[in-house]
């Protein structure tokens, strides 16, 4: 995959059944060949997310979703203060904040 990639293999192009490599790559679990999809360009679908090997890949912390838009990633900063979810950017930051608030300072908390 990373030849092909290299050579400028486009990472979205479905088969003709609709299935995208990224799809396939995670249907197989190749956990190796996910993260290189994604962390060239590959679009993450319902489908693929519904995977075994995407939520493996989740639960590693080898692949990261951000809290607000849902965008996955291969890097993606935590939140600062609980680090128990991450996001895109500030402006994902911004607009997850008030539903992770709650969650954040709870766990500040507990952790003294």
């Amino acid at each position: 995959a990373r030849l092909l990639i290299e050579n400028g293999a486009d990472v979205e192009r479905a088969a003709d059944d609709g299935s995208t490599p990224l799809l396939r790559a995670s249907q197989m679990c190749r956990t190796d060949c996910t993260r290189l999809l994604i962390k060239s360009g590959a679009l993450v679908d319902d489908r693929s997310r519904s995977t075994s090997c995407f939520e493996q890949l989740l639960d590693q912390g080898r692949l990261y979703e951000c809290f607000s838009c849902g965008r996955c990633a291969t890097r993606m900063p935590k939140c600062g203060r609980c680090e128990l979810v991450s996001f895109c950017n500030g402006q994902c930051m911004a607009a997850g904040w008030p539903m992770h608030m709650q969650q954040c300072i709870q766990h500040s908390k507990q952790q003294g």
